[in-house]
């Protein structure tokens, strides 16, 4: 709170009350008109204390304009360093705060005071938006791409470097973008590290242990692989089934409740269609289709448990919209792909249609015959010449 031309701060409000009586307030004063016609009119002695200044939670301005004290913005007041803890229950976050400065200045025009909100805290939140979740996932994008595809070693450490900068900006999201929806995703990337590097650690375990050319590992290995494997089922059933599921900020992370029926379907989807291509193209991989056919009937029954029981944070009906729309989402990535492939096609056609055919050449005359024959017999040894 300020008083205009002083600039004296919350803190000091209650040591300056003199000033009232400075700037023009006398004891024939009994009331002070409020801002709002709604509210109750104010005695000057009560802008003396410290209570009525922290129930406001700060005021941004007071103006002493002839005898008269007016408040401006007390329903969304001046709001500086806030903390808020609310428990996450998944991943790696439990802690959020937030840090936002406005900074305003004040006027009078017809003796009402007015503020004017700067736009720097707005450019800020658009900076680092920018800075930690746009460029960040532009890192994470290009640096796994340069990491995974160079050939080059320098571009490969590069890349990897830059991919664990954009991973780990993006991780942060929950404290440096706060103040954004952004920061949900962030939060989900964070919940599901934990679910994740079992599943990558663990699939690579079982297949580099089977029947692989170079470089098997040990049967120790595949059991070791397979026991990851169904601790990260557990523990992405246990974020729809029990109480840590991810939530950001007080209610269920948006994101979850987008990734957990797409992930059900996409690998319902892609066990499906496994299990149909390996006993098309492949022979002698029985074990193979098994292990699909066996993931695709797992993968039905927990949809089916979803959509016939609540979770414990995320209801049944819930999940079964989800459920359509991510259906919807995987049948337009299939139908597009489709398209794309089918446009393609369609272009390679049209393009090799407009070809001019290349020309047919005449077929040799007896001259060209005759010299050829004389070529070859110049060339090639031999002839009638007995091989004893």
């Amino acid at each position: 709170m300020g008083l205009a031309g002083f600039g004296a701060p919350v803190e000091n409000i209650d040591a300056l009350g003199w000033f009232f009586t400075a700037i023009g307030f006398g004891t024939w004063e009994t009331t002070v008109p409020s801002h709002y016609p709604t509210e109750a009119a104010l005695t000057p002695t009560k802008f003396r204390g410290s209570s009525l200044l922290h129930s406001f939670n700060g005021v941004e301005g007071v103006l002493a304009s002839r005898g008269a004290v007016s408040l401006d913005l007390t329903g969304t007041l001046h709001h500086g360093n806030t903390s808020a803890f609310s428990p996450q229950r998944s991943g790696i976050y439990a802690l959020r705060h937030a840090h936002c400065h406005q900074s305003a200045h004040c006027g009078v025009m017809s003796g009402i005071l007015y503020k004017v909100l700067r736009p720097r805290c707005v450019m800020e939140e658009a900076i680092q938006a920018f800075a930690f979740f746009w460029l960040a996932g532009f890192l994470l994008v290009a640096g796994s791409t340069l990491a995974l595809l160079s050939k080059d070693p320098r571009w490969r450490r590069s890349g990897a470097w830059g991919a664990s900068i954009g991973l780990v900006s993006l991780l942060a999201t929950p404290w440096t973008l706060s103040f954004s929806s952004s920061s949900a995703f962030g939060h989900l990337l964070g919940s599901l590290l934990g679910p994740g590097v079992l599943l990558a650690v663990g699939f690579y375990l079982i297949a580099f242990s089977g029947p692989v050319p170079v470089g098997r590992l040990s049967r120790a290995d595949r059991y070791l692989g397979a026991t990851m494997v169904v601790v990260a089922v557990v523990w992405l059933e246990g974020m729809h089934w029990w109480t840590f599921t991810p939530t950001y900020p007080e209610s269920v992370n948006k994101y979850w409740l987008i990734f957990w029926p797409t992930f059900l379907l996409f690998t319902l989807s892609f066990a499906s269609t496994a299990y149909v291509l390996i006993g098309i193209v492949s022979q002698g991989r029985r074990q193979e289709r098994a292990f699909s056919l066996l993931l695709a009937v797992f993968i039905l029954l927990l949809l089916g448990l979803s959509l016939s029981f609540d979770g414990s944070n995320v209801s049944k009906a819930t999940f079964g919209r989800q459920l359509i729309l991510a259906g919807a989402d995987l049948f337009g990535l299939v139908v597009g792909a489709a398209l794309a492939v089918l446009t393609f096609a369609v272009i390679l056609y049209v393009y090799e249609s407009q070809q001019v055919p290349p020309a047919v050449l005449a077929p040799p005359t007896t001259d060209q015959l005759n010299h050829a024959s004389k070529v070859i017999a110049a060339n090639v040894s031999g002839g009638e010449t007995s091989e004893e």
